[in-house]
């Protein structure tokens, strides 16, 4: 071997030997970097699923053939109630315990963890005839979508470089979209049981292949454990170049340093930046929540079979198909548009497209004659709220939280604006069931109209944009 083209290379066993190394960054292309990502997202899909599972699912527990419906009698409106109120419960539990072990067990951990955990239950459920096993089913989906939620944003962030971390960080806002779609196509077509297995699909895939991914480079930093950080630097960044590496690790310890601080919830407060970053981000989130998404997607179904236009599953079916093109689109705009651009036109869109739905549906419940010339409206008006939700609200809130808050107050200041963000989703699916039983659909559509049309007015006034400018440039803008 020859001295000169001789460089450093670390090994498995920790050690250094003089090898034919290269002295620059590889040109091969990262495979294990976007598979490793891909790998994550398939968790992100099932989330797609587990979002899209109670409307096909709900509409055959409410039957009374036995042979549909594996609980034997159809489910009250109360019982529907509380199946739609569990996930985001049980979604601020995964968030406050995925927040606090994810440091201790480390993000790929987690994420196994989670998925054995929700594969279990899914199995369970599969063989379930009665109401208490899809209670404890969605509790398990509700627990793990928020774990989800919040661990492969963090790992996709800490494996990826500053060049691929916007595509990387992507592939989510696709993937849930693409479950979406994926649950409402499977549905409909599927017995509860079997559906309830294919939701357990893309979480198995996960477990077998996540045999070859690494754990976060960051997670090792901050466990001290460099030999094994640097290996795992070297297969995700295809660098073999000794100096490259450390200038690599250096990174991930002054990142991991800002993690280590001893910041507390309460010091969001203490500062009139974070306290703005606080109020914002969770003032979009309860935005994004009352604007009925989740509403729509876990009681899709019953809403829109009494149009009397098409299925509920039909508009299901529409729904996954444009909210896959609509993220697409939004990530190509996002950085050319701004977030504030987007988050408006959202915000009005929908209010404008739920007003209209709930003309329609009050014209229905009065019986008038101009009902039967308006049956294009449900169509429309659902395609409308889609483009308009799919353009800011879909995916912008989270991404306009981490811009907010500092480095030192991220996780928690994310973690507290999910929590928010849930407590939403469990009035509005609890409420909406008993809302629209008693009073009428109408209502519930312009009660989410009207949060939106309010949001508008508020984020015209308050909300920055953020679009180009570093962190500490968004911190000075949020102190004046």
């Amino acid at each position: 071997m020859i001295e000169s083209k001789c460089k450093e290379s670390f090994l498995q066993n920790g050690t250094k030997q003089i090898c034919s190394g290269i002295d620059k960054k590889s040109n091969t292309f990262p495979w294990l970097l976007y598979f490793s990502g891909l790998t994550a997202n398939l968790l992100a899909v099932n989330a797609g699923f587990c979002m899209a599972w109670l409307s096909p699912v709900l509409l055959k527990l409410q039957s009374n053939d036995t042979t549909i419906n594996p609980l034997g009698v159809p489910v009250t409106i109360p019982q529907i109630s509380i199946m739609g109120s569990i996930p985001p419960i049980a979604g601020i539990i995964g968030l406050i315990v995925s927040v606090k072990i994810s440091d201790f067990l480390g993000r790929k951990k987690i994420l196994i963890i989670t998925a054995v955990a929700f594969l279990c239950s899914v199995i369970i459920t599969t063989f379930a005839n009665h109401i208490y096993f899809y209670y404890s089913f969605l509790f398990f989906r509700g627990y793990a979508v928020a774990s989800y939620i919040y661990c492969i944003p963090v790992y996709i962030n800490e494996i990826s470089e500053d060049g691929n971390r916007g595509r990387m960080g992507c592939l989510m806002g696709i993937a849930i979209p693409l479950g979406v779609l994926l649950g409402f196509l499977f549905g409909p077509i599927t017995s509860v049981r079997g559906f309830t297995l294919i939701c357990g699909i893309p979480v198995l895939l996960h477990l077998i292949l996540s045999i070859f991914t690494p754990e976060s480079p960051v997670f090792l930093t901050l466990k001290g454990r460099k030999m094994e950080c640097l290996r795992t630097l070297e297969r995700l960044r295809m660098i073999k170049n000794v100096a490259e590496l450390e200038k690599e690790y250096e990174k991930m310890q002054m990142y991991a340093a800002n993690r280590r601080t001893n910041r507390n919830f309460l010091d969001i407060f203490r500062n009139r930046a974070t306290r703005k970053a606080f109020l914002i981000s969770t003032g979009v989130c309860i935005v994004q929540q009352f604007s009925g998404i989740y509403t729509f997607l876990a009681f899709m179904g019953t809403i829109f079979d009494k149009t009397g236009v098409a299925s509920g599953n039909t508009f299901g079916i529409i729904t996954g198909f444009v909210q896959v093109g609509m993220s697409l689109i939004a990530v190509l705009l996002v950085d050319r548009l701004g977030r504030r651009s987007l988050l408006l036109t959202s915000s009005i869109t929908i209010s404008i497209s739920l007003f209209l739905l709930g003309f329609y549906f009050y014209l229905q419940h009065i019986e008038s004659v101009l009902f039967e010339n308006l049956t294009w409206v449900p169509v429309f008006g659902i395609s409308l709220y889609l483009i308009g939700y799919g353009l800011g609200l879909e995916c912008l809130p989270m991404v306009l939280a981490s811009e907010l808050f500092p480095n030192d107050l991220r996780a928690k200041g994310c973690g507290s604006t999910l929590v928010m963000n849930n407590l939403a989703i469990f009035f509005v699916s609890f409420c909406f069931p008993l809302v629209s039983a008693y009073l009428g659909v109408e209502y519930c559509m312009w009660f989410f109209s009207s949060s939106c049309f309010l949001g508008f007015i508020v984020m015209f006034f308050v909300l920055p944009e953020t679009k180009g400018k570093s962190f500490i440039k968004i911190q000075e803008m949020l102190e004046k």
